[in-house]
């Protein structure tokens, strides 16, 4: 029996698809003060690099103001809700956001997988794709 566990029959492969992993933090463009149902938007602007938005992060901070002016820096941050505060109609609150930012992280493919994609283009395979058109 310990000689089936240990007879390994195929070679140990390495994925060496990926040159770099870095992460990259993004700000939003538009503004730097944020009002009740403001929208947010945050672009990035890179076309060498893949992005990984699920790996991704949003960190916010700002302070909680409580009715009697008293406030709290809100520094938390969580991948749940279990933390979260649950305003009651007794007491009153306001969240002030300072900075948003959204860290992404960047992979850079090995050159290997970059040539794969131009090889394919430089045949000039035609590429057939279905149409149809209406007439008005």
């Amino acid at each position: 029996m310990e000689e089936e566990i240990l007879s390994i029959q195929t070679p140990v492969v390495f994925d060496e698809s990926i040159a770099h992993q870095e992460i990259h933090a993004h700000k939003p463009y538009a503004s730097s003060t944020f009002n009740n149902s403001d929208e947010i938007r945050i672009t990035v602007q890179h076309q060498d690099l893949c992005i990984l938005p699920s790996k991704s992060s949003l960190h916010i901070s700002g302070k909680l103001v409580k009715s009697d002016g008293t406030a709290a820096a809100i520094t938390t941050r969580s991948k749940s809700d279990s933390n979260a505060i649950v305003q009651s109609q007794e007491e009153d609150f306001s969240v002030l956001i300072d900075q948003v930012e959204w860290l992404v992280p960047y992979v850079k493919l090995s050159d290997q997988r970059k040539i794969a994609p131009l090889n394919f283009i430089e045949k000039d395979t035609p590429v057939s794709m279905s149409f149809h058109s209406w007439e008005l």
